[in-house]
């Protein structure tokens, strides 16, 4: 079975399939561990320095992250006839 974030960020294109399968390890390693440090959620030094020489590439653009999710949810969206988009506009 494929884990769901390979699935919700197939889309993402960052120039490279490794760096694609880095973004999938760091998104997985990150949501199963979410109140924790960087270095506990990747596990290792070596995954943990993957992590932030990831983070520190030049060969893509921060947004590429956040689009490949982004062409993921509008893909979901287009399977349905009705879609709800609730927003909690109370101020705190």
């Amino acid at each position: 079975m494929e884990k769901w974030a390979s699935v919700e960020l197939k889309q993402a294109d960052l120039g490279d399939t490794r760096r694609n399968k880095r973004l999938v390890r760091i998104v997985e390693d990150l949501a199963v561990q979410p109140s924790s440090s960087v270095p506990q959620a990747c596990g290792n030094i070596a995954a943990t320095s993957a992590a932030y020489d990831f983070w520190n590439s030049p060969y893509f653009q921060p947004d590429d992250i956040p689009n490949a999710h982004v062409k993921s949810t509008v893909a979901r969206i287009k399977e349905h006839d009705v879609v709800l988009m609730i927003q909690d506009t109370t101020s705190i």
